[in-house]
């Protein structure tokens, strides 16, 4: 891995701004139904997004030869000056297919198989299809001397024994290009000596969201249960292979037929591009660098400012970060050696392009709702000496490294390279790259795969530094997006100094605590005659499509039909009268809410935060059956009441 990552990193570090735009080269089977769904419901998406990043699309027809790498159809490929990278991923998820292109543009896949014991495997054509099996330890009434370890090894010789095409191999090197569904096994007895056993299956593109699960247990006598697990491993075998012509899900497949003839890339005329031509732009910038240098805004052409990924065989579990704040102070005399800064990372700006993994890495890994930055506090410990100005340089950082409310020690290598601007405006690139031990820094387990592929996650940085102020403190970076903090406490506390308004929600369910706010909403009207509280009258308006939480596939069910409706019910409307004082600065009003078009009258609770300018803070409670938000079967487990929490200053008082 360490050659690997040696190889991508110098790579890279010959890029500028300027990049390769790359091919993408894609082979079907025209005349065959699931490549004939790809060319209708995602290669138009796909030629749009080429278009709009400069992209070569190259069709190829398998019948003409593939190489020995193109195992199936629909296959897309990108490659450029770098090197070539198969897309390994759902061809309907087209936002999954644009980050693997972001994402192996500067840093290609690497090559290397996964070495695996007793695994169901069987081939069609060229492709592999493998199903690696979990079984859960079991539940319920457990016998007397029962033996865990033996009672697996029991319960896999039984599922062995019930597949029908999957075969068990005992020792093989699995390769990159095969297509797994992984089955989960959950055993139960019961007080009766009834066995049951459900079971999952996951596509390999999800470790997230299964792609089945039984409805009902399959279930006999406990002295019969390797006879249920036969049935069940035909049951989910066929589940399983019945995913390959499923064109719903994405995870339809064609594979090539043995008669195919197999074609080098060059023979096919696929050889990799040329290197761009790219310099750095020249100036003189001797004596005109400043000391202090920050980022806080995307690249000028879309391309990734840090991108990550597993090391092969699980690098198709790849992502990129799109929201950082940086800044670096030069040691004196304008000199990398001693240069000290941090970078902050908002975590909830993590993407894989797929909302499912997005919502389980927010939840289940990096726990955004606490955790909602990730920092990097950094001293440059070695560079030259003295920076020749006129040549890249490359430096090597040392620091901290904070996430999930864990520090660790953290090495950096990168290169700095100044630039300027044509109107001779002076710029720093950067390139870097560094390992994140997960499981051993952060306790935070990986994809299914060998270690340490599985347990490090590799880091590729590209972005520009612009000229600055002094900045020495982390906590002065903020982001757009983090607009909920984690609170659920009915006192909300306005943060110091603040001079706008907020209207959050908190919902909760079981498995989720959702923390979201409403980005854009106001008062439309507002009078409080001789300034007595008790006589205030205020009228708020609400856009419900600007409804926002850190989970983007909850925000898309929350705009949907079953909850908020928002295509048909664009607004939210609160009229607030009928005021009382409670005592100890506690104010009581009626707020007659109308949402989705149902008006409902609910006390609102609140206090004078200020009176000159006139502020308040408050909260409610509203039931959400009330209004028929959640009206559908989903949403039985999320619990009924709902709360409201705001901030509010009268303009210009």
């Amino acid at each position: 891995m360490t050659r690997i990552l040696v190889w991508a990193f110098l790579l890279l570090a010959q890029t500028t701004l300027a990049q390769s735009k790359g091919q993408l080269i894609i082979f079907t089977q025209s005349d065959k139904p699931i490549s004939q769904h790809f060319e209708r419901e995602s290669l138009p998406k796909i030629q749009q997004y080429a278009q709009e990043r400069g992209l070569q699309i190259i069709r190829k027809e398998v019948k003409d030869g593939a190489p020995e790498e193109v195992t199936l159809t629909p296959q897309i490929i990108f490659q450029n000056h770098l090197g070539r990278s198969i897309y390994r991923g759902r061809y309907l998820t087209i936002d999954r297919l644009t980050n693997f292109i972001r994402t192996v543009t500067n840093a290609p896949q690497g090559i290397a198989t996964n070495p695996v014991t007793q695994y169901p495997i069987t081939e069609i054509g060229r492709t592999m299809v493998g199903a690696p099996i979990k079984i859960t330890n079991l539940e319920g009434a457990l016998p007397e001397l029962f033996d865990a370890a033996a009672f697996e090894k029991e319960a896999r010789t039984a599922l062995a024994q019930g597949f029908k095409q999957l075969q068990v191999k005992a020792n093989f090197d699995l390769p990159t290009r095969a297509r797994l569904f992984y089955m989960d096994y959950h055993p139960y007895l019961g007080e009766d000596g009834q066995f049951y056993l459900s079971a999952k299956l996951f596509s390999m593109f999800s470790c997230a969201k299964e792609v089945y699960a039984t409805e009902t247990a399959f279930k006999g006598s406990w002295q019969n249960r390797e006879a249920v697990f036969q049935e069940a491993a035909a049951r989910m075998e066929g589940i399983a292979f019945a995913q390959l012509k499923n064109l719903k899900v994405g995870d339809a497949f064609e594979t090539i037929p043995g008669d195919v003839p197999v074609k080098s890339w060059e023979t096919l005329g696929l050889n990799l591009p040329s290197a761009p031509n790219n310099k750095i732009l020249a100036a003189d910038l001797k004596g005109k660098l400043p000391n202090y240098w920050n980022f806080e805004k995307a690249l000028p052409d879309g391309s990734p400012i840090i991108q990550f990924n597993f090391g092969a065989p699980v690098d198709h579990y790849a992502g990129e970060v799109r929201q950082l704040n940086m800044h670096l102070a030069l040691a004196k005399g304008q000199q990398l050696q001693g240069a000290t800064g941090f970078v902050v990372v908002n975590a909830n700006s993590v993407t894989m392009g797929d909302a499912v993994l997005d919502d389980h890495i927010f939840n289940d890994y990096l726990h955004t709702a606490n955790f909602p930055k990730a920092s990097y506090e950094f001293k440059i410990t070695k560079a030259p000496a003295k920076w020749a100005i006129e040549e890249p340089q490359n430096i090597e950082l040392e620091g901290t490294f904070t996430m999930v409310g864990k520090s660790i020690p953290l090495t950096a290598k990168g290169r700095i390279a100044a630039i300027a601007d044509p109107d001779g405006t002076p710029r720093l690139q950067v390139n870097g790259q560094f390992l994140l031990p997960l499981k051993e820094g952060f306790g935070i387990s990986g994809p299914d795969g060998p270690s340490p592929a599985k347990d490090e996650l590799q880091f590729y940085i590209n972005l520009i530094l612009e000229p600055g102020k002094k900045s020495e403190k982390m906590a002065d970076t903020s982001f757009k997006m983090e607009t909920a903090e984690a609170s659920s406490n009915t006192n909300v506390e306005a943060e110091e100094g603040a001079s706008t308004h907020f209207l959050k929600w908190f919902a909760a369910s079981p498995m989720y605590k959702a923390k979201g706010t409403f980005e854009d909403w106001e008062v439309t009207h507002f009078e409080m005659p001789n300034g007595d509280v008790e006589q205030m009258q205020a009228e708020v308006s609400v856009t419900m499509n600007s409804v926002w939480e850190r989970s983007k596939l909850l925000v898309k069910h929350l705009k949907e039909e079953d909850y908020l409706d928002v295509s048909n019910y664009s607004t939210a409307s609160v009229v607030v009268n009928h005021v009382v004082e409670e005592g100890n600065g506690l104010f009581r009003a009626d707020a007659l809410v109308t949402l989705l078009g149902i008006s409902q009258t609910v006390p609102l609770y609140f206090k004078v935060v200020s009176y000159a300018p006139f502020t308040v803070e408050g909260t409610a409670m509203l039931n959400r059956s009330d209004f028929g938000v959640g009206k559908g079967g989903k949403s039985k487990s999320i619990k009924e009441e709902v709360e409201i929490q705001f901030y509010w200053s009268l303009p210009n008082s």
